[in-house]
């Protein structure tokens, strides 16, 4: 949120106020209270000093509980206490609770700003103004009751209340303003039916989870839950004639103009909306990728901007107009296609910031590269920009450190201050125009690049441009290859010898892979080979390769027992590069198992995930099997009694018949899972160690019983008939995704040793793993365990935690991860995709 809050600050022109007092009053509990006399029987508290950003003061700070007069007393004259001044109780942090007295009408800004210990206050049913930032930063107060007789309430009041759980909003009150809970801790709020305006912001980066918009709204300003990542749900009354959520979309919708203004987590955009407003999408953690549906026509100001996360999207050709700054911030984009339907892009700051961005595709139609377009884009090598552009604008390529050559078009009439500043890899500029543009002193700055002029134009250039006279060449012309990577290729000039070319002729190049290599293009953009350069200008040209490729298909010979996948593709089929590995993952379905991997040539791999060394084009083969479990069957004592069975090997499922025979003397009392049935017939699901329990005839023998508490969740062994005294051990064995807690009794002893004296039930229980992503089997799996983030990996990439708002709070090469509270993190391993997990402490 510091770029809102920094936003709301410039208009509230925060600056450092000088405070004086006329007297002050110790209260019945000595604390000193300073006043200001505002009428003949009236005084305002306010605050004696001195007081800035910094919060920094030097009078005596009120602590503990207050209690402020409603008169006081000074010479001789009784004062009614009518309002609580601006920065009265300016970071008084030991403050820890509040009561202001009936007769004050207002609460002046700042009046409580940063009190942090303070938690809570009551407010008198006089006041009817509360000012801004009057409680911003009270990050204590845990709950208030704002009275009825509220009717104005200014911007950030109760901004960075993070512990605010409980909040009213007044019945009085027409306006929520901008900021106003911002940064809040509740997840939830009433909005009454009095309001009729939401202002910008007003409860960006609060923990609430769903919110309801009332049939009196009639405006709403940019975003209020901008950075709301726990919101999944908003509702718009079917009664208000101004805003909808149709379609149950989980989003506000303008009726009128059908331009979705604000989402949330759950947001689908309804066939019926044409338009995204400003900021809609903003400060969205969730987005990974975003797909806009063709139904769009126009993305207003800032649409994504400070997606953190947001590493694709896709903009379909209907839309026409994009904003400024839309992607603004986005740090991971790293590529985007604007179509050639737009003609209107916004004036600046549309990439500023994209740090990770390598490429972008510009629509042809439009005029202008805007202000600040890919400031500080420092992964961005190259762009086209297109023959209608007539200005680059101030800032518009600054500190694209990556950028190596710029052509500038012939339409071009003006280069802006410092567009291409601390370009500082950018070594050619090429420039179209036979009349050189108009540039700012500082356009380029102390660069090394070389000007590449149109032939014939050496004089205008040299006229207006003195500064750069001994870096623009022309003429004579000479035409360099060179190669991405030397070990994949080579290329040479076949028509000419490189040097001393005339203007306006043409060479012909040819690049020639190595073995196991190809061409892929010039970095003209040709790929043409050979290829034919009509030249009127010095040119290098640069061939690249890159490795064959070769196709790996995946085929499952059981799909009703097993599923496979190929890492990273979607499908069962995947390109990849010369002796690039492909990851191939084989899972089981429940009760079967694995059996291995054939490969094209016969050879059979046995691990469920294959790693493939791509040298030619392969068809893997995932074989699988159904389960299969031995049943041993036996007697307690064999001079008792004897057993038989109708096997010992069976499928997972396959029946099973045991029988018990006793000798003279003896009885069978049951076998050792508890059942008493002979014959058992049963239906083979695990091993099994059967013993046939014979006893003397009456002789005491007890039943065993244990059982899981969760079938679901995990089995138990050590059911089973035994004789007063003997000695049983009881197990807990949990599925995959849970752990064994305890036994009824609280006992979590497992296995478990327990001697048997009568007949007797154990049950035992199990708890699941918390966990929100298991990405990849054997190759990612992230889950919490006692208040940790845990993540095991085969990748042997650096691992990063992330709190949600994109502070790091843990990272390296290890396993478990501390973490300061319980909330959503993210976990970022390498370049695999961003993870999401919940701890709970």
């Amino acid at each position: 949120m510091k770029r809102i809050v920094l936003a709301l600050m410039a208009v509230l022109s925060f600056t450092q106020i000088a405070f004086a007092y006329d007297f002050y009053i110790l209260t019945t509990s000595g604390q000193r209270l300073y006043y200001n006399i505002t009428g003949s029987n009236n005084v305002t508290v306010t605050c004696p000093s001195t007081v800035g950003w910094d919060g920094g003061y030097n009078y005596y700070k009120p602590t503990g509980v207050l209690n402020i007069p409603e008169t006081v007393v000074y010479n001789g004259t009784t004062y009614n206490v009518t309002s609580i001044g601006s920065y009265a109780f300016y970071y008084c942090t030991g403050l820890t609770s509040v009561s202001i007295p009936s007769g004050v009408t207002s609460i002046g800004s700042n009046a409580f700003d940063h009190c942090s210990g303070m938690s809570s206050i009551y407010i008198p049913t006089t006041v009817t103004t509360i000012s801004s930032y009057a409680f911003s930063n009270c990050s204590g107060l845990t709950n208030i009751n704002l009275p009825n007789s509220i009717i104005s309430m200014e911007a950030c009041c109760f901004y960075g209340c993070t512990s605010l759980n409980s909040i009213n909003i007044p019945n009085t009150l027409t306006t929520i303003p901008q900021g106003a809970f911002m940064d809040c801790g509740f997840t939830s709020i009433a909005i009454p039916s009095s309001v009729n305006s939401i202002g910008t912001y007003a409860f960006a980066g609060s923990s609430l989870t769903s919110i309801t918009i009332p049939s009196t709204i009639s405006t709403i300003g940019v975003n209020p839950f901008a950075g709301c990542n726990n919101l999944t749900s908003i509702i718009v009354s079917t009664s208000n004639s101004n805003y909808d959520s149709r379609n149950n979309c989980n989003a506000i919708i303008e009726t009128a103009t059908n331009t979705i203004v604000a989402t949330c987590q759950t947001t689908s955009i309804p066939s019926t909306v044409t338009a995204i407003g400003t900021e809609a999408f903003s400060i969205r953690n969730d987005l990974t990728t975003m797909v806009i549906p063709s139904n769009i026509t126009a993305i207003g100001n800032g649409a994504f901007s400070h997606c953190q996360n947001l590493v694709s999207i896709s903009i379909p050709n209907t839309v026409t107009s994009i904003g400024a700054e839309t992607f603004g911030y986005c740090s991971n984009l790293l590529s985007v296609s604007i179509p050639n339907s737009v003609t209107s892009l916004g004036t600046g700051g549309l990439f500023m910031n994209c740090s990770n961005l390598v490429s972008v595709s510009l629509p042809t139609g439009i005029s202008g590269i805007g202000f600040s377009a890919f400031e500080n884009c420092s992964h961005l090598a190259s762009i086209i920009i297109p023959e209608t552009v007539t200005i680059i604008s101030g800032y518009a390529f600054e500190n694209c450190s990556s950028l190596h050559c710029i052509t500038i078009p012939q339409n071009v009439t003006t280069l802006g201050p410092r567009c291409f500043y601390h370009c500082s890899h950018l070594d050619t500029i090429y420039m179209k125009p036979f009349i050189a543009p108009t540039k700012e002193i500082d356009s380029f700055d102390g660069t090394s690049a070389l000007f590449i002029i149109p032939c014939g134009s050496y004089n205008a250039y040299g006229n207006y441009w003195n500064e750069y006279l001994p870096r623009i060449e022309m003429n004579t012309l000479s035409l360099t290859l060179e190669v991405n990577e030397p070990l994949r290729g080579s290329a040479a000039i076949i028509q000419q010898n490189g040097y001393d070319i005339p203007c306006d002729s043409s060479a012909i190049i040819e690049a020639f892979p190595t073995m196991h290599n190809q061409f892929s293009h010039w970095s003209n953009g040709h790929t043409a080979n050979p290829d034919t350069l009509h030249l009127t200008e010095d040119c290098t040209i640069e061939a690249f390769f890159i490795p064959e490729q070769f196709t790996v298909t995946a085929v499952n010979a059981n799909p009703t027992l097993g599923s496979i996948s190929i890492y990273g593709h979607t499908g069962l089929s995947a390109t990849y590069n010369y002796l690039d590995t492909a990851i191939l993952i084989a899972t089981s379905n429940d009760h079967h198992h694995f059996t291995g991997w054939t490969l094209s040539s016969g050879e059979r791999i046995s691990n469920t995930t294959l790693y493939l060394p791509v040298t030619a084009n392969y068809t893997v083969t995932a074989h699988f099997a159904i389960d299969t479990h031995v049943v041993n069957v036996s007697s307690n004592d064999i001079s008792r009694g004897m057993v038989n069975s109708s096997g010992t090997m069976f499928a997972y499922g396959q029946p099973c018949t045991v029988s018990a025979m006793p000798y003279t003397g003896y009885v069978f009392s049951g076998w050792n899972n508890g059942i008493t049935a002979n014959p058992y017939t049963f239906a083979v699901m695990s091993d099994m160690e059967l013993v046939a329990i014979f006893t003397e005839e009456n002789e005491n023998t007890f039943m065993v019983t244990v059982q899981s508490g969760n079938p679901n969740q995990g089995t138990v062994t050590g059911s089973g008939t035994y004789t007063n005294g003997q000695v049983v051990t009881i197990a807990a064995v949990p599925y995959s995704g849970y752990l064994f807690d305890h036994w009824q009794d609280n006992n979590t002893q497992n296995p478990r040793t327990i001697t048997v004296t009568g007949n007797a039930t154990y049950t035992a229980y199990f708890v699941a793993i918390q966990s929100i992503d298991d990405v990849i089997a054997d190759i990612i799996n992230i889950y919490t365990l006692g208040g940790q983030i845990v993540v095991e990996t085969k990748l042997n990439d650096e691992i990063y935690i992330y709190d949600i708002v994109g502070r790091k709070v843990d990272g390296g090469r290890k396993t478990r991860f501390d973490v300061p509270a319980s909330g959503v993190y993210l976990v970022k391993i390498g370049t695999s995709p961003t993870q999401k997990v919940v701890v709970v402490k």
